[in-house]
């Protein structure tokens, strides 16, 4: 079993580096989209300058391409506009010219056209122009290094071309396209050896980067605080998906520890009984046991049982030795019924071939109010049947001996009974015929012998009574305890009035016991409380109570009490609390009492105080008494 910390440990590490692994990425996303967004911008801000650079290019492709359709323009001369004859077309003729009314007029070839207007009004649109050429005819035309690389680059057939430079400190983005000579050039530009189609020279611009370069600043840091916010926004979330999990696995690994916990418990609990255990799916096949299973089937790994049918495991083989069909195994009852089943007395085969005998019980395992298995437990009844055979065999001994006694009881007790008369008659004649004849002596030693033979009859008498409890009972009827209850005080009425007694009673019940003998038990506990008085005014109560399925009868009064030490010696037959002289008596008669009660399947005892009285109680069951137990009493 792995330790459980360490798969805490493990797990929460494993989400941890995800968690670090997670914010890297998303880092790595977010900055290279930043990147990718950053770049884009730029871009845009390059193709912006440059749409704005190509059109002013454009506008001045259009301008020079209508002068050139024209073959130029003839203008004023006029030396405050700088417009004055182009000394770089002297060779054209027709360069000057006058009209009618004697105005001088000039030639200006659309390269000069274009060239003035650039450096004119250039501040009405923001852009700078230019124009020029590896050949210009005019040196101001003449390319710096920058645009001579270009033009040259025009010659391998490059089409147009634009990028950022610096100018005086100051980005700007520079924009050129070639100039191709068309017919309208060869009239200015002929003599140079320029042929049409070929690349004259280039129109450029210049546009300021600054305002771009602004706008971008902003966008750019608009992205990157858009960037940044989801970027924290997605930390967070990744963070906090992070805690959930660890959270989450901390409850799942408590859990998951619990369980483990649990199940450790569970099995230490069950390999701690004395009971085999086993678990089965639904066809019979063991799925777990415990180690007392193992040990009374004589197995030692328990590998050895998992997978194996209970039935052909412990139940194969019937008591007579011959083997018993799967179908009759009662082992599997549980799951054809699905219904606990328990079996008192069946025998269990172990894994050398011999049997024992075991108690079993079977419970179904239900999932969603459907079975899906059963546990199975069982212990060895072996020492507990043999002790219960010694057991019986020595019940049997004792009843056989305690019948014996009974009747060895009765028997003397009633064979006594004639020669007991016979003494005690002639020593009566003897205290008559010779009392104050002889001397004091004789006379005494006289009533000694009356009084021991008439004890000893009465002796013999109660044990006669006593032995017949058992021996001549009478079955039980339905008994109204009311009217027995009423003939026991009718006996008693003399004892009653010269004791002075009050005897109250409860409604009694009528239940199955043996009339005689419930009689004698009223009588024999009201007559003992009378004999038993005080000085105080005596009060007898016969009450009755139902509690459980079964009555409690009470007698008690308010006479001489008992002292607790004694509560248990009183049941005894013999035995006496008191001198025979104040209080006589044999001390068989609440040996009696219990004899009876016995009889009946009920208890008695007492409860008492000394000088303050004593309650006797006993129990009688509302349902009639078994037969069979009250034979065995």
């Amino acid at each position: 079993m792995p330790p459980p910390l360490l798969d805490k440990f493990d797990s929460i590490a494993a989400i941890q580096r995800s968690t670090v692994l997670g914010m890297l990425a998303w880092s790595l996303v977010i900055g290279v989209s930043l990147a990718w967004n950053v770049s884009l911008q730029r871009h845009k801000t390059f193709d912006m300058a440059k749409a704005e650079a190509m059109a002013n290019i454009n506008k001045d492709f259009a301008f020079r391409q209508w002068a050139t359709s024209h073959g130029g323009v003839y203008v004023p001369v006029n030396p405050k506009t700088n417009t004055v004859p182009n000394p770089y077309l002297e060779h054209v003729k027709e360069r000057d010219i006058q009209t009618p009314s004697g105005r001088q007029l000039t030639l200006m070839n659309p390269a000069y056209m274009l060239r003035q207007m650039q450096q004119n009004f250039d501040h009405l649109y923001g852009v700078r122009g230019r124009i020029t050429s590896l050949k210009p005819l005019n040196p101001g035309n003449a390319p710096d290094a920058w645009e001579a690389r270009i033009l040259q680059s025009f010659e391998g057939g490059v089409k147009e071309h634009a990028e950022i430079t610096d100018l005086n400190g100051k980005p700007y983005l520079r924009a050129m396209r070639p100039f191709i000579t068309e017919q309208g050039c060869l009239k200015c530009h002929g003599h140079q050896g320029y042929k049409v189609g070929d690349i004259r020279g280039g129109v450029g611009a210049y546009v300021k980067l600054e305002p771009y370069l602004a706008t971008e600043k902003e966008l750019v840091g608009t992205l990157t605080l858009t960037h940044g916010g989801i970027w924290l926004l997605g930390l967070a979330g990744i963070g906090a998906m992070g805690w959930r999990g660890m959270r989450r696995t901390r409850q799942s690994q408590a859990y998951l520890n619990a369980l483990q916990e649990s199940e450790e418990r569970t099995r230490l609990l069950i390999n701690s009984t004395a009971e085999g255990i086993f678990g089965i799916d639904m066809a019979g096949n063991c799925i777990f046991c415990n180690q007392a299973a193992l040990s009374m089937m004589g197995i030692l790994e328990e590998s050895t049982v998992i997978g194996q049918n209970l039935h052909r495991l412990l139940y194969h083989t019937q008591p007579d030795g011959t083997p018993r069909p799967p179908e009759e195994c009662r082992l599997l009852d549980t799951l054809k019924n699905q219904e606990s089943v328990r079996l008192a007395d069946e025998l269990l085969w172990r894994a050398d071939g011999t049997s024992f005998p075991a108690e079993i019980a079977s419970y179904p395992v239900l999932r969603d109010e459907a079975i899906v298995g059963a546990v199975v437990s069982f212990h060895d009844i072996s020492e507990r049947k043999h002790a219960a055979e010694i057991l019986a065999k020595r019940t049997e001994e004792l009843s056989r001996s305690n019948r014996e006694l009974e009747q060895f009881a009765y028997v003397a007790s009633h064979d006594l009974q004639e020669p007991l008369r016979m003494v005690a008659s002639y020593t009566q004649l003897l205290a008559r015929r010779y009392k104050g004849k002889l001397d004091q002596d004789a006379d005494e030693f006289i009533a000694f012998a009356v009084d021991g033979a008439n004890r000893m009859q009465r002796l013999i008498n109660d044990l006669l009574t006593f032995s017949r409890v058992s021996t001549r009972g009478q079955p039980f009827a339905p008994t109204d305890f009311n009217a027995i209850l009423g003939e026991v005080l009718d006996n008693l009425q003399i004892a009653i009035q010269e004791s002075g007694a009050n005897v109250t009673r409860d409604e009694l019940p009528t239940l199955m016991a043996d009339p005689t003998q419930i009689a004698q038990l009223l009588q024999n506990l009201i007559g003992n409380a009378i004999k038993f008085h005080s000085d105080a005014p005596l009060h007898i109560h016969v009450g009755a109570a139902h509690s459980e399925g079964e009555w409690v009868f009470s007698v008690s009064d308010n006479g001489i009490g008992i002292a607790p030490e004694f509560f248990e010696r009183i049941f005894i037959i013999f035995q006496r609390l008191n001198p025979r002289d104040q209080y006589p008596g044999t001390g068989i008669g609440l040996a009696v009492c219990k004899r009876i009660i016995e009889r009946h399947g009920g208890r008695i005892w007492v409860e008492s105080t000394p000088d303050q009285g004593s309650v006797f109680r006993f129990t009688l069951s509302e349902e009639a008494p078994d037969e069979g137990e009250i034979g065995k009493r």
